[in-house]
């Protein structure tokens, strides 16, 4: 976990089924094993996710007071990883982390994904003649009846839920096998035949396209007119943007609490500064409110118009329209237009948009044999040059420089579309944005390398 995520994660800790937050807790008392072990287990049947420890889950802040001076040697990662091999039925490796704040110890036990088989308790634990912790029982993450997340014993009707995460990881498993092999196979006529079945196109529908660009066009003008309102002003800045239509709802949703409680604890946090983030604990201008029929929030720079920070302004209603503003990572770096763009993190932030769509078509039960229509918009382009200052691994051998200001891109995602298997669109996504730098190009590798990381949730931009 990088120090940019733990910083987020602990310092504005959102709801979301990838995420618990306990108060103190003793790992040395029964009461505490049993707290651990069946949350631990849940994230993992979840396929992964972090348990926050000293946070008071009604504030998301930090109980100081309260915090032992022993932190680090109660949660030793020994210690905890103990727990897991003795009640877990599969071994798996966790990790702890212990951030501080004002000088006081806190803990972050962070879940691995990756889950291909749900994990069940395999061992018992009694306290005061009663059993908290019984044997073959099977823990998941679910929403309670207003929409916050839990830790509780599955019952038949997750099942589908839990052997699916499952299925999704034995395919990327298979998927990775068959890419690394095919690239040393020497039959040119197979590898096309692969090729050519990985880049078909889905037909367009012309109409919902027209639909995303005409809700992109509102949504501009809402941003605009809220800047206006709060007499609000930034630097020239680069922005990308995300407009999407989950096709396929059937059910009724009202605009409370419930449904942005439904919203927010669907997203499964795959960085540390997430698409459509819950911003209910920032100060209060940031605060979601509701407008013309959207629950809306606009996130700007402490300092505006200085550009130190993050400028984020998103839209989505009950109907599953969801429109997302961000301003390019680069030129939030010192005050101007950079004149770059990043490219690992706009892989990162295209694999990103596309699973957080699907896990919000999920959270709406959207029918399966539907589409989510997505349209990507990036601006002020002309004359950047692609790099890779996040990541220095990622080598350039010439300056690709952009002569065009502005591109759309629209793509369809099947609402059935496995999580491990979004890498073709981001790859589709990714190529069309770069050709445009004197025709520059993605790996498929790096691709699928980003959708693995991004679906492990670690080493996160």
């Amino acid at each position: 976990m990088n120090s940019e995520f733990l910083y987020e994660l602990v310092n504005n800790p959102k709801e979301s089924l990838s995420l618990e937050l306990k108060n103190w807790i003793d790992p040395e008392e029964l009461s505490g094993i049993e707290k651990l072990v069946k949350a631990i287990l849940a994230f993992y049947n979840h396929n992964g996710g972090y348990l926050l420890i000293g946070f008071v889950n009604s504030t998301g802040k930090p109980d100081l007071e309260n915090a032992p001076n022993n932190v680090n040697d109660k949660f030793h990662i020994d210690k905890i990883q103990n727990l897991v091999s003795k009640y877990s039925s599969e071994s798996f490796e966790i990790k702890v982390h212990f951030p501080v704040i004002q000088d006081k110890t806190f803990v972050v036990i962070e879940i691995p994904a990756g889950v291909r088989n749900p994990v069940a308790t395999k061992s018992q634990l009694e306290f005061n003649g009663k059993t908290i912790i019984q044997i073959n029982k099977v823990y998941i993450r679910s929403l309670n009846s207003n929409n916050t997340p839990s830790t509780t014993e599955a019952t038949w009707k997750d099942w589908s839920s839990i052997v699916e995460k499952c299925f999704e990881n034995r395919e990327a498993d298979i998927g990775r096998f068959i890419r690394r092999h095919l690239t040393s196979i020497e039959n040119n006529n197979l590898k096309e035949f692969f090729n050519t079945l990985s880049n078909q196109k889905i037909p367009q529908k012309q109409n919902s396209m027209d639909y995303l660009k005409e809700f992109i066009s509102q949504s501009r003008k809402q941003y605009s007119e809220e800047m206006l309102k709060r007499n609000k002003t930034l630097y020239p800045h680069g922005t990308y943007e995300i407009a999407a239509k989950i096709n396929g709802i059937e059910k009724d949703y009202s605009m409370n609490q419930d449904f942005l409680n439904l919203i927010f604890s669907s997203n499964n946090h795959y960085t540390g500064w997430p698409m459509w983030i819950d911003s209910r604990s920032f100060v209060e201008e940031s605060n979601p409110y509701v407008k013309n029929g959207f629950w809306e929030a606009l996130i700007l720079p402490r300092e505006a118009p200085k550009l130190h920070g993050h400028l984020d302004y998103w839209r989505f209603s009950p109907k599953g329209e969801f429109y997302l503003r961000r301003g390019i990572e680069d030129d939030f770096r010192d005050n101007t237009i950079n004149k770059t763009l990043d490219i690992s993190i706009v892989i990162f932030r295209i694999a990103e948009s596309l699973l957080v769509l699907l896990d919000f078509a999920q959270a709406f039960e959207a029918i399966n044999s539907e589409n989510i229509n997505i349209l990507f918009h990036w601006t002020s382009l002309d004359d950047r040059y692609l790099t890779s200052w996040a990541r220095s691994s990622i080598m350039f051998t010439r300056k690709s420089i952009s002569k065009q200001d502005e591109i759309e891109i629209n793509v369809q995602l099947p609402i059935e579309t496995a999580r491990s298997a979004i890498g073709n669109y981001v790859y589709r996504v990714a190529s069309s944005l770069f050709e445009i730098f004197q025709g520059a190009s993605v790996s498929r590798d790096l691709v699928e390398d980003v959708v693995k990381e991004l679906l492990g949730r670690r080493n996160l931009p």
